[in-house]
């Protein structure tokens, strides 16, 4: 690794994870890809193994050594497209949105308001409905099933 990576490197504290070369070429000097972390104690088994058949690249691999698992439930709302009535989302759209907003010099304050706007059209005119998402639930636990209980 050259200096300026390396000084790049230990100027934000991080580490190189990789210390052996990844690739020899036969015409020039070997190679060592770079891979860096702020966290190395979050990578384990970091390996540098032979090549696949006959490419000159080795093969890199790490694992985690941390699990995520998102076990609080949460809301989603869902919408039957299918079903809409566009016709009438269209027309209410078209006699609902105030043109003055787009004068606004601030784009976040119009975008807040065509939001505004628009979601509440829309909620209107497609069918939508708010499910709770359960992470730790297995993919067949259904509504129906949690309700035959």
């Amino acid at each position: 690794m050259n200096d300026v990576a390396s000084d790049t490197i230990n100027t934000y504290n991080l580490n190189q994870v990789i210390t052996e070369p990844t690739r020899y070429d036969t015409n020039a000097q070997p190679l060592l890809d770079i891979m860096i972390t702020d966290s190395p104690g979050l990578l384990s088994h970091v390996s540098v193994t032979p090549p696949i058949a006959n490419l000159d690249q080795y093969v890199i691999a790490c694992s985690h050594a941390f699990d995520f698992i998102n076990n609080r439930n949460y809301s989603r709302k869902i919408w039957d497209y299918e079903k809409a009535n566009y016709e009438g989302l269209n027309v209410t759209l078209h006699n609902n949105v105030d043109t003055d907003i787009f004068n606004e010099p601030n784009i976040d304050v119009i975008f807040e308001k065509f939001k505004t706007v628009l979601f509440q059209c829309a909620s209107y005119f497609i069918p939508n409905r708010t499910i709770t998402i359960r992470p730790q639930d297995k993919p067949y636990i259904t509504c129906e099933c949690r309700r035959a209980d």
